[in-house]
């Protein structure tokens, strides 16, 4: 069903239930322990397994053969939202996602991380719209917990050690952050202070679903509609552009009706707040009495997702599949489509690797996938 940098996913069947399954596979190396692969896979499974969330994708159970990690995990048979973004980019470049649709992605994922966030305690890190996994019934689920943080890791000063035991439950609140020992993600999603080596928190991945909310509404990375007007980003625009620019949510224009894309820019720009003080929690944005998610004009964006959201949804990925996967061949793969080659990445591994760097600076020893050393980081 398809591959990512470290794993492959297979459609299979429960001979017993004749019931669709996805099987993932990581392969890792017995030969090393600090394998990231097997880093990442253990983490994925002890995160994943036994999670009992509507917004989380459920992994029913995990087994070790052959060198390789399987996760049993349920078939969620619309795809990737990316997927389904590129099956909507036609051959003449049209593109749309009704609010509607928008409202109950956004709402299911906000649900996901207020439970990641509050009751498990770990931050994604890898919030794009290739994590956020949708079904023909309707519902969309966060996945890929591969690279969340260790379940109640609170670091306060990025330079010391993580507390644990007895402190652990006093403090983990809003202020939970985690060390930048760890910088993995996906560069064109990561938030101010993850992208300039500060410390992080659950925010990180607010303004990671900020991105995709715009990013979904307009069917282009927003970023380089920020850009210089050249259609392409180097990796130094997208940190000006990050730290500097105008918010994301600005190039949302004539979206739906004026209530619904007033509203969705709102939502947009709490997300993506640069001050990560200043970004609402995930269980905050779901609710319609926090201040500033509702305009002067009573408009809720996340409303349209309870009255006919879930069939909207429905109806749009099953949509998106009679129109083939032509799309996927094509030269318009919407966020990668605009981000130029240059320092050292191709076109995918600026917009889709998991980078990760080693020690407590992340200029020291940061690679991407394919082990090459990158250059030009801060």
């Amino acid at each position: 069903m398809g591959k990512g940098n470290t794993s492959v996913v297979w459609k299979c069947e429960d001979v017993s239930t004749r019931k669709p399954l996805a099987l993932k596979e990581v392969m890792v190396r017995r030969d090393d322990p600090e394998d990231e692969r097997q880093r990442c896979a253990l983490r994925e499974l002890i995160t994943m397994y036994g999670v009992d969330h509507v917004g989380v994708v459920t992994c029913h159970n995990v087994f070790y053969s052959n060198h390789t990690f399987h996760l049993v995990m349920e078939l969620m048979d619309g795809g990737s939202l990316l997927d389904a973004m590129r099956r909507w980019c036609s051959f003449d470049g049209s593109y749309c996602m009704p609010p509607a649709v928008l409202a109950k992605v956004g709402h299911d994922v906000l649900g996901a991380l207020a439970f990641l966030h509050d009751e498990l305690q770990v931050v994604h890190r890898d919030v794009k719209p290739g994590n956020i996994l949708l079904n023909c019934d309707g519902q969309a689920k966060l996945a890929d917990l591969g690279i969340v943080t260790h379940p109640g890791q609170v670091q306060v000063d990025p330079r010391s050690q993580p507390v644990s035991g007895g402190d652990r439950h006093t403090l983990c609140s809003s202020e939970c952050t985690t060390p930048v020992i760890e910088w993995i993600g996906t560069v064109t999603y990561m938030s101010p202070e993850r992208l300039t080596g500060d410390a992080y928190s659950f925010s990180a991945d607010m303004w990671s679903l900020g991105l995709v909310l715009v990013e979904a509404a307009i069917g282009c990375y927003p970023l380089t509609e920020l850009g210089l007007g050249s259609g392409k980003l180097e990796f130094w625009d997208l940190l000006d552009l990050v730290r500097n620019g105008e918010c994301p949510s600005t190039v949302v224009r004539n979206y739906g009706t004026p209530g619904q894309c007033k509203s969705l820019k709102a939502l947009a720009a709490l997300c993506l707040a640069k001050d990560d003080r200043h970004r609402p929690r995930a269980s905050q944005l779901l609710d319609a009495s926090f201040p500033g998610v509702v305009t002067e004009n009573g408009d809720f964006f996340l409303d349209l997702a309870v009255d006919n959201g879930r069939q909207a949804l429905a109806d749009w990925v099953t949509t998106s599949l009679i129109r083939g996967d032509d799309a996927l061949s094509m030269d318009m793969l919407l966020s990668e489509k605009d981000i130029a080659v240059g320092g050292g990445f191709s076109r995918r591994s600026l917009h889709d690797s998991v980078l990760v760097g080693r020690g407590e600076n992340p200029q020291e020893g940061l690679v991407d996938e394919e082990g090459l050393e990158v250059d030009g980081w801060v």
